[in-house]
């Protein structure tokens, strides 16, 4: 079961990583929009209210966690975070829930994988 239209923003500074992933989501039943840098992602989150954000760590300009940070201030437990990246660390995996995500997903993920994370937190708020 999918939440018809949730809002997912997906941010990458690998753009096609960024587009793929929207795409996969929005096939999926999801309205997914792609951003490449952390300032947008604010900007987006601001003017869009998404239910879930996808982010890479190392975006320019604002890391992901940064971005997290402020995401989790901005709307609280309504959205869910989750991180999605190379960074496969037991470090890097803390830093992120610190950070605010709900979930860490390394790449190269199975897009089902992905998909069930997105899914899991949506359905659930």
């Amino acid at each position: 079961m999918k939440a018809p239209g949730a809002r997912v923003l997906v941010a990458d500074d690998v753009r096609d990583s960024a587009d793929t992933v929207a795409l996969l989501l929005a096939e999926k039943g999801y309205d997914a929009r792609a951003v490449y840098d952390g300032q947008a992602v604010l900007d987006l989150a601001e003017r869009w209210q998404p239910q879930c954000a996808v982010l890479d760590l190392s975006l320019p300009g604002m890391s992901g966690f940064d971005c997290a940070r402020h995401l989790r201030r901005k709307f609280g437990a309504s959205i869910r975070l989750v991180a999605y990246t190379g960074w496969s660390t037991d470090g890097d995996r803390k830093k992120a829930m610190e950070a605010g995500f709900d979930a860490v997903v390394v790449k190269p993920a199975d897009a089902l994988d992905l998909i069930r994370v997105v899914d899991e937190g949506v359905l659930a708020k």
